[in-house]
């Protein structure tokens, strides 16, 4: 037995160098074909994408490069665009508005040797263009004269703010002046471009010439607001549908909307009352008719004496039980006032802790007309909903003011919002870059979508972005 194994032993040659050549070339080789199978390959194949995504980042940086670059161009542009609009809207009347174009007249034909015994308007009318419709209106002067006072009186015409044009002149000789009339014509661009509708102030008094009772406190300041006009507008001056003319005006384009607006109350029930809250504090609320919608307005009229202490009226309009919910994101009321005062104007608010919130409208009251106030609601969704328990007018101490204002028409605002599809390469920096120029509303996509910075974006996952 003992031989037989010793046989068996014999019987295993060693390998030759050839063979162990070839094995390790074999072991090698196999161990290439592994690495490339399971490692180079799928490097290679990652490589590639990287390489596609490395492509589409530079093309996206050359496109935003070259954006960045165009920026001044642009920016100079719009500026040039600018003034030529400027310029050219300066050129017209933004309205066909007789009173004005009156005292505009008025203003400019006071040649003294020239008499013209009457003005005749007719009705504006439109005229195209070339592609544009524009509204027109012409006036006849008779008038008569020596030659030297009709030539200063076309002169003067040269002089006017907006283009008057003088359309006819006809005249003859009578005794030892010049007799005839003139014909003017005058264009407007309403409807077509945004202006200041006020070419000259026209100072109105409805109770003869009384002067405003109420005078500035000692640190007013320039009124920050321009005011819309000098005196309150009668009721229905903005209602659609044509001017005093008769002239049916066309509608304008409806810009996209980024909220709805809400009306809270229109103060037309006269359910309001008036509470003192400070010593020294006289006042009254009543309904005037004198409105910026509907047919009344509330009329506040308050004397706040000064005190060491913070005073002011309080306008109870708790029983009209206006709600807040935590959709809303401002509110605001129209004011007219008639004169400035250092007093602020504010909105208190109820919670469901029945704790009340003091929400400011105004610092001070710094402008003349009609001026829409409001400000934003809080953020604290627990607070809601709110309950609106009326308008406070505050004084600091030992500060004194009286006066009237008028408020019309409490009003909040709500988001509108719109979906967006996510799709490759997109993220939130981005997104919000792409639609709102900034990256200021981050925080705001994430709120609404309850995503964290760091989350994944996968392509098609829809979002909530709210429309500005």
């Amino acid at each position: 037995m003992e031989n037989r194994a010793k046989g068996i032993r014999s019987s295993v040659r060693p390998l030759t160098n050839s063979e162990k050549f070839l094995l390790t070339a074999l072991v090698i080789i196999l161990l290439t074909w592994l690495a490339f199978r399971f490692v180079f390959d799928p490097q290679a194949v990652r490589m590639e994408e990287l390489e596609a995504e490395k492509t589409l980042f530079e093309e996206e940086i050359a496109e935003h490069n070259r954006i960045l670059r165009s920026e001044e161009t642009i920016k100079k542009d719009f500026e040039d665009l600018a003034k030529e609009k400027e310029e050219l809207v300066s050129n017209f009347f933004p309205v066909l508005d007789q009173p004005q174009i009156i005292y505009l007249l008025n203003d400019l034909l006071t040649e003294e040797k020239v008499n013209m015994t009457d003005m005749s308007f007719s009705r504006a009318y439109t005229e195209t263009k070339g592609d544009l419709t524009i509204y027109r209106m012409d006036i006849d002067l008779p008038l008569s004269g020596q030659y030297e006072g009709v030539f200063n009186t076309v002169k003067a015409l040269e002089k006017s703010p907006r283009r008057i044009l003088v359309n006819n002149l006809n005249l003859g000789k009578e005794d030892d002046s010049l007799k005839g009339s003139m014909s003017l014509k005058i264009y407007s661009l309403e409807g077509l471009a945004e202006a200041d509708k006020v070419v000259i102030p026209i100072d109105i008094f409805k109770d003869g010439n009384v002067k405003p009772p109420f005078t500035p406190y000692k640190d007013y300041k320039a009124p920050v607001t321009s005011p819309e006009s000098p005196d309150p507008p009668s009721k229905g001056e903005e209602e659609p549908g044509g001017d005093e003319t008769g002239v049916i005006i066309p509608p304008k384009e409806e810009e996209t909307k980024t909220e709805e607006i809400m009306v809270l109350y229109d103060f037309e029930d006269g359910n309001y009352g008036i509470l003192a809250l400070g010593e020294g504090v006289d006042g009254e609320v009543a309904p005037s008719s004198v409105a910026k919608s509907g047919n009344y307005s509330m009329m506040l009229e308050f004397d706040i004496g000064q005190s060491e202490n913070p005073n002011g009226a309080f306008v109870d309009l708790s029983n009209n039980n206006i709600y807040l919910d935590k959709n809303a994101s401002t509110i605001g009321l129209w004011v007219y006032a008639y004169e400035s005062s250092p007093a602020s104007l504010n909105l208190l608010l109820e919670g469901q802790d029945e704790e009340s919130t003091k929400l400011r409208l105004s610092q001070e009251i710094s402008w003349l007309g009609w001026s829409f106030i409001k400000a934003d609601l809080p953020n604290d969704a627990e607070l809601y909903p709110l309950k609106l328990k009326g308008i406070y007018l505050e004084l600091a101490p030992d500060k004194a003011s009286k006066g009237v204002l008028l408020m019309d028409s409490l009003e909040a605002s709500y988001p509108i919002y719109e979906e967006y599809v996510v799709k490759r390469g997109d993220t939130i920096i981005g997104i919000s870059l792409r639609k709102y120029g900034t990256t200021a509303y981050v925080n705001e996509i994430l709120d609404l979508n309850k995503m964290k910075f760091n989350d994944i974006l996968p392509v098609g996952k829809v979002l909530t972005l709210r429309k500005r």
